[in-house]
């Protein structure tokens, strides 16, 4: 698995030379709503070019605005994807109803969400032929607010779930980058479904990394190797294939098996 992080205004002025050689690929937030444009988006995505990391550009979405006028909006001020960078990413953790005290969810709620992503994913695909859109939830409002559904499976899936420990909010992991995966592996994802696999995990917002100094560091994991990575951004030829992880149910489920035929020795 491979280590990267997200990042934004919030995170200030980073300093490249010492943030990029931590990461094998970061994202950008370059816009949310309609009309606002991340004030950091510029001058991030020219240091992380110039400090050759794969790269991804993402969208806060605005569900109770319109959703082709926010996917324009990013398209323009992406502009056309180069090699080394990543499909659009469409952040998808707002409601509709955002804000709105007494509102109850309803089914027709559902539908609007869906047909809100829908018109989204359609409009980046056409503004970018060839390439898809990264979707970025948490599983838990993918089922409660999309119904789970299952149209959008052909989009790499960039989970949120901070997974770790008791204080899974707070918990904050290794300095090294490279000792991630098993920090969070510790506590695994318990499902992703409607997808089969999981292509980025974001496992804390908590980081703490050299080169950043006004704030914390969304930490993700990639869920394959750094072929498929520069295939998913097109600097390789070849399909990406992410690995078919079991849930953390499907692993209990074997163990217990495997109890239950006797072929696990203590």
């Amino acid at each position: 698995m491979l280590s990267g992080a997200d990042v934004s205004v919030y995170q200030g002025n980073i300093q490249w030379d010492v943030f990029a050689p931590q990461l094998d690929f970061v994202f950008i937030r370059a816009t949310y709503g309609t009309q606002a444009v991340d004030k950091k988006f510029a001058y991030n995505r020219v240091e992380a070019a110039r400090c050759g990391l794969l790269r991804g550009y993402y969208h806060y979405a605005l569900p109770r605005l319109g959703a082709a006028e926010q996917a324009q909006k990013i398209c323009s001020v992406v502009g056309d994807l180069e090699p080394g960078e990543l499909d659009i990413v469409l952040d998808l953790e707002e409601m509709q109803h955002e804000g709105k005290v007494g509102h109850v969810w309803a089914p027709a709620d559902t539908l609007a969400l869906q047909e809100w992503t829908r018109v989204f994913v359609r409009e980046v695909k056409a503004r970018h032929p060839g390439r898809s859109v990264i979707l970025y939830t948490r599983h838990n409002f993918w089922r409660e607010r999309l119904g789970g559904c299952s149209e959008f499976v052909d989009c790499p899936l960039w989970l949120a779930n901070y997974t770790y420990g008791l204080d899974s909010v707070r918990a904050r992991p290794p300095a090294s980058t490279k000792e991630w995966a098993d920090w969070a592996h510790k506590k695994p994802l318990k499902a992703w479904d409607p997808w089969s696999a999981w292509s980025f995990w974001q496992i804390t917002a908590k980081a703490v990394m050299p080169g950043v100094r006004g704030n914390t560091v969304d930490a993700n994991l990639f869920n394959g190797t750094l072929s498929d990575l520069r295939r998913l951004a097109r600097i390789e030829e070849g399909p990406v294939a992410s690995a078919q992880l079991p849930t953390a149910d499907a692993l209990w489920q074997k163990l217990l098996r495997l109890s239950g035929r006797g072929e696990l020795r203590s």
